[in-house]
């Protein structure tokens, strides 16, 4: 069975079964899926920066699809004990989405998960879950 790495729901896939063979402590196995879903997000945010529309109403839709991904590598990279989540998340440490690198920088691994677990397996669920809901319209979170 061929794999669609242009279906961006797939990046999410991996990183959901990343959670999920961590909580059942499989942890060598949710490393590799982490690092799958990294990928796949890096690959989501190069066809959108390379397809991103110039100056028109989706120009802001794909901009904050970049940035979900951007955070979700970040969250993956912290899952993974890959520092450079650190410097990943000081690109958004001013503007609408500084809360949120905030919260990611503060709270453990282990907060984290058991939030996205309880929030319905979604990372976005977890980051629209702050106070300033700034991360992503609902327009992304239907089509997403």
């Amino acid at each position: 069975m061929r794999q669609d790495t242009k279906n961006p729901t797939l990046s999410e896939s991996w990183f959901i079964a990343g959670l999920l063979n961590d909580k059942q402590g499989n942890g060598q196995k949710a490393v590799s899926y982490y690092k799958k879903s990294i990928q796949l997000f890096t690959n989501n945010i190069k066809d959108l920066n390379e397809s991103m529309p110039k100056k028109n109403k989706f120009m802001n839709l794909a901009q904050s699809l970049i940035n979900h991904y951007k955070l979700k590598i970040a969250v993956s990279k912290k899952f993974i004990g890959d520092l450079s989540y650190l410097t990943d998340l000081d690109e958004f440490r001013e503007g609408p989405l500084s809360s949120h690198a905030g919260m990611l920088k503060l709270q453990s691994n282990e907060q984290i998960k058991t939030k996205i677990l309880a929030t319905k397996y979604l990372l976005h669920d977890y980051l629209s879950s702050f106070k300033d809901n700034t991360l992503i319209s609902e327009d992304i979170l239907i089509t997403e």
